[in-house]
């Protein structure tokens, strides 16, 4: 027998009805519920784990980025650059997709400025490494 069950945090999916052992009628076992690693009760408990998260990578990026070496740095900004503009495409078609002209021309503006950061970036390095 097929049971459909809905939680507000689940998915709507059919699962097998279970017995009294935990396990699925005729032998087989249920796999477990995928649960959220973030209690989602309230918005404040949403806004307080997204802060902390934040926090988190802040800090592990203040740690990680930080080096002497001037040059790295250069290149590390012009490849964050360059990954920005090919993300804020996504970001552009998403909007053109839902009719969001105004959306779109957010991101475009945005991308133009990250476009002319890794040009900037590239020229830096160029003169720099003598290329």
């Amino acid at each position: 027998m097929i049971v459909l069950r809905l939680r507000s945090s689940e998915v709507l999916a059919p699962q097998l009805a279970t017995g009294s052992s935990g396990r699925a009628k005729g032998g087989a076992v249920r796999p477990p519920r995928w649960r959220s690693p973030v209690p989602r009760s309230t918005p404040e408990a949403s806004a307080t784990s997204w802060r902390n998260a934040h926090d988190q990578r802040q800090r592990r990026d203040r740690t990680c980025h930080r080096h002497k070496d001037k040059d790295y740095n250069v290149i590390w900004f012009t490849e964050v650059c360059l990954s920005n503009v090919l993300r804020l495409e996504t970001y552009i078609q998403d909007a053109e997709r839902e009719g969001d002209s105004e959306l779109a021309d957010f991101f475009r503006k945005a991308q133009a400025e990250s476009t002319k950061g890794a040009e900037a970036g590239k020229q830096l390095l160029k003169s720099r490494l003598g290329g």
